[in-house]
């Protein structure tokens, strides 16, 4: 069995596996415990995905308030228990690949994959260094991988851009606060995530304003009184929901962020970067074990968990997108209404779904009885942009 990519979906799977008695080999194009550009919020229902325990340093810092920004107004609500942690991606994908390892995987560092052939019912994968092969491949290799039609698969996933930094807080308490600002007439969000030692802030733009990133980016920054940082990364996020593509192609599996598994409301992608691995893994277990050469039919499961378990929230999710870019000026009032932020809250924490978020939205639009949104007073909770840094 190989994995092509070492990143969370890819360590997930070969976890699984090898802890279920398969020979797994792992090949990770970077060096061991590489960093990655993320904004590193790792939610409760991410952590809940893994099925095991991480340990506090790898979790990171654990966030109790949401902040959220729209329209130039301010709304912030607060939980007895943490939503999310702010983890560094170094850390979290070294555990986690270690974490494989003392599972049973073996793992390459430096070893990037460049070529997939197949040949006699086996998968080979090319290197450098020489050539492997398997009965099954789980491709785990991130956005805009050239492997990802080398390997058989046919998809398409519109991008997003970020723009992103971690700055060092080393002599600072960040607080326990994230900062999200949303601008729902259609160029994206910035964010503000304080972890242990380090922040890390950036701006995600929708396709049409890519060339654009950089500069809402720096007005996000001096909106919110946040330091400028000394270096920055622009990386491409996938947009997840609307075109469907198999995710599966003779005797491969694709999982993560190369399957387009990115929330593209919340950005949210490690959730389901362990369930999918997770899945993967479980469907590539059973084939394995069938000693069906190819074992393609058994890997059809995969792609209908997937449907049922990951798609359907991600299309919920570009639906809510869509409805809020076209008609952003009432999505924007309603972020602010009561209840809202505390959904969003609720979305993260995995308490609650895009439905109950649009049951709390209609709720919100004709909670008046007339069908209107009013502008809420201003609450303790509830302050004017422009209160300075987290």
């Amino acid at each position: 069995m190989i994995v092509i990519g070492g990143g969370p979906s890819g360590a997930t799977a070969a976890s699984h596996l090898a802890g279920s008695g398969h020979s797994v080999l792992v090949l990770e194009k970077g060096p061991r415990g590489r960093s990655k550009p993320c904004a590193g919020g790792l939610t409760a229902q991410a952590v809940r995905e893994l099925g095991f325990h991480l340990p506090s340093s790898v979790l990171g810092r654990p966030i109790y308030s949401l902040r959220l920004v729209c329209c130039g107004r301010t709304r912030e609500v607060r939980r007895k228990e943490p939503f999310m942690w702010v983890t560094r991606r170094d850390l979290l994908d070294l555990y986690l690949l270690d974490n494989a390892a003392r599972a049973g995987a073996t793992v390459r560092n430096e070893e990037a994959a460049i070529d997939i052939s197949r040949t006699n019912a086996q998968v080979t994968v090319t290197t450098r260094a020489g050539s492997y092969s398997g009965r099954l491949l789980i491709l785990a290799s991130g956005v805009r991988s050239g492997l990802v039609r080398k390997a058989g698969f046919s998809m398409t996933t519109p991008l997003g851009w970020c723009t992103v930094a971690s700055i060092p807080t080393p002599h600072t308490d960040p607080g326990d606060t994230v900062l999200v600002e949303y601008d729902f007439g259609g160029k994206g969000y910035g964010w503000a995530f304080p972890g242990v030692g380090h922040m890390n802030i950036g701006y995600g733009c929708h396709p049409p304003f890519a060339s654009q990133a950089n500069n809402l980016f720096e007005s996000f920054i001096q909106r919110h009184g946040l330091p400028k940082p000394q270096a920055r990364a622009f990386w491409p996020v996938p947009l997840g929901g609307g075109r469907r593509f198999a995710l599966t192609a003779d005797s491969a599996l694709v999982v993560g962020d190369a399957a387009g598994m990115v929330d593209p409301f919340t950005g949210e992608g490690l959730r389901y970067a362990f369930r999918s691995g997770r899945l993967a893994a479980e469907v590539a277990a059973a084939a394995l074990s069938a000693y069906d050469y190819p074992p393609k039919s058994d890997l059809s499961y995969y792609d209908q968990a997937c449907r049922v378990s990951i798609f359907r929230e991600l299309e919920a999710a570009r639906r809510v997108v869509c409805v809020a870019s076209k008609f952003h000026r009432l999505f924007e009032e309603l972020m602010l209404r009561p209840g809202m932020a505390e959904s969003i809250q609720d979305l993260l924490s995995g308490q609650g779904g895009y439905g109950s978020l649009a049951i709390r939205g209609l709720l919100c639009m004709f909670s008046t009885g007339s069908g209107a949104v009013k502008r809420p007073k201003a609450t303790t909770s509830e302050v004017s942009q422009g209160d300075g840094p987290l």
